[in-house]
C-alpha cells in the first residue's frame, strides 16, 4: 500500500494528477478497506481534476468509516458542497470539521460564507470573528468579504 501512496505523491509533485488517480484505482482495487487511499484519491479527484462527483463519493465513504481519523474529509465535502449550492449541507460538514479541529480559521470562514448564502449575517460576522481570531492572515479577506456583502454586524 505504501507503494501507491509514495507512487501517487511523486505524480502529483510533478504535476500529473490523472496519474495518480489512476495509480490510487488500482490501490483501492487491492486494497479496498485502506481508507487512506480513498481520501488522497477524493483530494486529488477534488483539488487536481475537478471530478467533484467522484470526490463526493470516496469522501463520504471515508467520513462515514473513519471521520475522526480524516476531519479534512468534511471540509473539502462542504466545499464540494458550496460549488452545488448545498449551503445548508457545507454548513453541517464545515461544523463538523471544526469539531474535530476548533482552532481552524480557514473553515470559520468557509462557514461564514455558505451561512451568509443562506441569510445567517449574525452567524456569519461571528464566524468571520472567529476565523480572525485563530488565524490573523485571513484579516484582509475577512475585510473584504464584509465590505463587499455589507455584513458589519
Amino acid at each position: 500500500m505504501d507503494k501507491y501512496l509514495r507512487a501517487a505523491h511523486k505524480y502529483l509533485n510533478v504535476k500529473k494528477p490523472e496519474l495518480a488517480e489512476k495509480i490510487l484505482d488500482q490501490a483501492v482495487v487491492r486494497f479496498p478497506r485502506t481508507f487512506e487511499l480513498y481520501y488522497l484519491r477524493a483530494k486529488v479527484r477534488h483539488r487536481y481534476l475537478k471530478k467533484e462527483t467522484l470526490a463526493l463519493q470516496d469522501f463520504s465513504l471515508v467520513l462515514r468509516s473513519r471521520p475522526d481519523q480524516f476531519p479534512k474529509a468534511f471540509w473539502y465535502r462542504g466545499d464540494i458542497y458550496v460549488g452545488y449550492g448545498q449551503y445548508q449541507q457545507a454548513i453541517k460538514d464545515y461544523t463538523a470539521c471544526l469539531k474535530r479541529m476548533p482552532t481552524y480559521g480557514k473553515v470559520y470562514f468557509k462557514r461564514a460564507h455558505a451561512l451568509f448564502k443562506l441569510g445567517y449575517y449574525r452567524e456569519a460576522s461571528a464566524d468571520l470573528k472567529r476565523c480572525v481570531r485563530y488565524n490573523p492572515v485571513y484579516q484582509d479577506a475577512v475585510t473584504a468579504f464584509r465590505k463587499e456583502n455589507h455584513l458589519w454586524l
